[in-house]
């Protein structure tokens, strides 16, 4: 089992004991506070840190109905529609059109953000408090930042450790019954990294020839 595993592991027992004793929110909160405290730099708030984790887990234990309502029928399509959603040249099948499939795959990706974006009336309150905390904590910490930059870091957390995960495993959220076809998959990793570069503001590059037609989708 690699580190990462054991560290999501730890961080979900964490969540459930002290959630058990009514504590979890206050716990979070002073990860945040000691992470941001520590922090010289706010692009590297939350990468792959305990608080980071721990506040990925915390969303599962209380936002597991809110995942399931926003990306339930996104994930069903996509499943659905899979065989023409493969943008990998050497993956096509006779009479594939590679052009097709990259408009239909941004298509898709655009009706994830669209169910996103429109989600925040389903958003526990809990979840809400959480995302309030950590803005109003890098504000204190970075004043010179402007109110857009810290909602983007806020944004950061909900795609990265909550959202995302759950439309690349959809089946670990109880979104889905069955893990997804090897196609399937494929394109939701792929929508993931393409919603994972829109909130990093950063655009897919040579390293992933193959990915570049998504920086349509990114910069628009």
């Amino acid at each position: 089992k690699n580190q990462s595993i054991e560290a999501n592991e730890m961080a979900g027992a964490f969540c459930t004991i002290f959630e058990s004793k009514g504590a979890a929110m206050r716990l979070l909160k002073k990860m945040i506070d000691d992470e941001i405290a520590e922090s010289d730099s706010s692009d590297t708030l939350f990468r792959n840190s305990v608080a980071g984790r721990t506040m990925g887990a915390y969303s599962k234990l209380i936002g597991l109905n809110y995942l399931k309502a926003v990306l339930r029928d996104p994930v069903l399509k996509v499943c659905e529609n899979a065989r023409v959603l493969e943008v990998d040249p050497r993956k096509l099948s006779e009479g594939d059109n590679l052009d097709e499939n990259w408009d239909r795959l941004k298509e898709a990706s655009q009706e994830f953000l669209d169910a996103i974006t429109d989600s925040v009336y389903k958003c526990p309150m809990e979840f809400r408090e959480l995302c309030h905390y950590i803005l109003t904590q890098i504000e204190t910490k970075f004043p010179d930042m402007d109110n857009a930059t810290a909602l983007s870091y806020v944004g950061r957390f909900i795609l990265l450790r909550c959202l995302i995960p759950a439309l690349v495993c959809p089946e670990r959220y109880d979104i889905i019954k069955n893990p997804p076809s090897m196609k399937a998959r494929g394109a939701l990793i792929r929508i993931g990294s393409g919603l994972q570069c829109l909130a990093l503001g950063i655009q897919v590059g040579e390293r992933d020839v193959h990915m570049i037609p998504m920086n349509e989708f990114i910069i628009r």
